[in-house]
């Protein structure tokens, strides 16, 4: 099992699939982009690898789902009063860019 973990560390060079930062092979998880549950297999072609974070977000879910998942987070946030202060006084950006995984950029 820890050769097939090592071919997926492998497809990013030690970065998470999907928010793209640094991960080791001992904290990294894998995850499958067709779920198990929805009838994905447990091949190196459906598996990418992923921090705990992002893996425990995307769930069983699709990619998709995700993606969603995270516009929605965003939306959320851009009601609160705070991010409304925040960007009044440009101490954040906008967030209104797209969801862009790290997979989609390399």
């Amino acid at each position: 099992m820890y050769e097939f973990k090592k071919k997926i560390f492998s497809k990013f060079e030690g970065k998470c699939a999907y928010c793209g930062n640094e991960i080791t092979i001992d904290n990294m998880t894998v995850d499958h982009i067709r779920p198990k549950s929805k009838g994905g297999s447990l091949s190196t072609f459906n598996c990418y690898p992923a921090c705990s974070r992002c893996n425990t977000l995307k769930g069983d879910g699709t990619v998709e789902d995700l993606r969603n998942k995270i516009k929605y987070s965003l939306n959320q946030l851009k009601k609160s009063k705070e991010y409304q202060i925040a960007r009044k006084y440009k101490l954040v950006s906008s967030l209104d860019e797209e969801v862009v995984f790290y997979f989609e950029k390399v």
